[in-house]
């Protein structure tokens, strides 16, 4: 990739996610690299009549917001940056602070599988989520905890081909016993990645697994 949500890993890089069961409601949390190094604060919004989260970077500028789609048929949330993404391109939410969003991208669960899969799709030239461009997906693994694969996005007829996956990043929890409400969740990417999309992929990942697991979806 050559841009990204904030920026495109130009190594390969590990972070820690620290995902807290009422972080919609309030809390927040850190996400830091593998040296301790915070890299984005979210935070939850205690007023929201839908489940969002507000991200900044280390210095405390917003870079994002991610928020569930209400009424929709699989659980999707969707990630908004705070310029346009094309041409042209019209906000279509506002932040806590009434700032202006531009729809990114969507992390959408695929309902069809059994161990867990997400996919990721950009907001390229179009608002309707049926114009957007597959980015990646997050497909769980058979596994004593917790662990996924990010692969590069493939459509159902180019599968049927045989067409190959590239794996981009992995991710999994980072002990065997943890509480889902405070759960850790280690991510590690290849170079070329679009950072805080893969990140933020994997916190609605993570969301998802939980309300499933609750039967809320």
């Amino acid at each position: 990739m050559s841009s990204g949500l904030q920026s495109i890993s130009g190594t390969r890089l590990g972070f820690l996610l620290k995902q807290k069961m009422f972080s919609w409601s309030g809390n927040s949390f850190a996400i830091k690299d593998h040296t301790g190094q915070e890299h984005f604060h979210v935070k939850g919004n205690a007023m929201s009549v839908r489940d969002k989260m507000h991200v900044t970077d280390a210095a405390g500028v917003k870079v994002a917001v991610l928020q569930k789609k209400i009424l929709a048929l699989r659980i999707t949330f969707y990630i908004y940056s705070y310029k346009p993404n094309f041409d042209g391109q019209e906000s279509t939410e506002t932040d806590k602070d009434g700032e202006a969003l531009y729809r990114y991208a969507f992390v959408e669960d695929q309902v069809l599988s059994f161990v867990g899969r997400q996919v990721v799709k950009r907001f390229l030239t179009s608002n309707e989520q049926d114009e957007a461009v597959g980015a990646f997906e997050i497909s769980a693994q058979f596994a004593m905890k917790f662990t996924c694969q990010i692969k590069t996005y493939l459509t159902p007829e180019e599968k049927k081909k045989g067409g190959a996956q590239e794996v981009i990043a992995t991710a999994g929890q980072t002990t065997f016993f943890q509480w889902e409400g405070a759960t850790l969740i280690g991510v590690e990417m290849a170079p070329g990645c679009d950072v805080l999309l893969v990140l933020l992929g994997m916190v609605a990942a993570e969301k998802i697994k939980e309300e499933k697991s609750q039967g809320q979806a």
